[in-house]
């Protein structure tokens, strides 16, 4: 118990011992009675419970990215369970399908349950996201000549996108700020390789 709590653990799995033929454990004399390995399991069950709940409490109020698994149901980085929208985003070169599914947004905690088994959070509204090319990545390949490419992605995304030097500023609806995070990544590493993103031939771009 002392153990749990001094490592603040945010989930544990009880199994109370029992007997398994042929074992040298199930041989020996010194067994501890069932009734105390359920009322052990119950107490460190309590403990975790309330473990849970603190860190939940620590957590209200704070942002962290959640990865929708399935359709309205998302998974925190710090393994919480949180409602998910079921929409995807406007960005054409967004994944086609009907939900979210497999895909990550940013999320704000609101509040926290007492109960250690729920947490209350939403999509955050507005995510605000700079993202810096490698020095190696010729920007001006990026956006293509007069920001041609930058302006096709534009088109294509609601999100405000400013582009500043070897920076870009990403500000809008969570989900699409991600969307954007996960193309412009891939256009640096693109550029980066020797590659020349073209309207057409750019899969992200078509």
């Amino acid at each position: 118990m002392e153990l749990a709590k001094r490592c603040r653990f945010t989930k544990v799995h009880v199994f109370p011992y029992s007997k398994r033929q042929g074992t040298p454990a199930a041989e020996r004399a010194d067994q501890v009675e069932p009734e105390v390995r359920s009322a052990r399991a119950k107490h460190l069950r309590e403990v975790a419970d309330a473990l849970r709940a603190q860190q939940q409490s620590d957590r209200a109020g704070s942002t962290e990215l959640a990865l929708v698994e399935e359709a309205g149901q998302a998974m925190t980085e710090s393994y919480f369970e949180v409602p998910a929208p079921q929409r995807r985003a406007s960005g054409s070169w967004f994944p086609s399908r009907s939900s979210l599914c497999a895909t990550c947004a940013p999320v704000h905690v609101r509040e926290a349950t007492t109960n250690g088994r729920a947490i209350l959070a939403g999509m955050t509204d507005s995510t605000h996201i700079t993202l810096t090319a490698p020095p190696s990545v010729n920007m001006a390949l990026v956006v293509g000549a007069g920001d041609c490419l930058l302006h096709i992605i534009e088109e294509a995304f609601d999100a405000r996108i400013t582009v500043r030097g070897d920076s870009v500023v990403l500000e809008g609806d969570s989900v699409e700020v991600q969307s954007l995070m996960a193309l412009f990544s891939e256009l640096f590493k693109f550029v980066e390789g020797g590659g020349t993103p073209r309207s057409g031939v750019y899969p992200a771009l078509a």
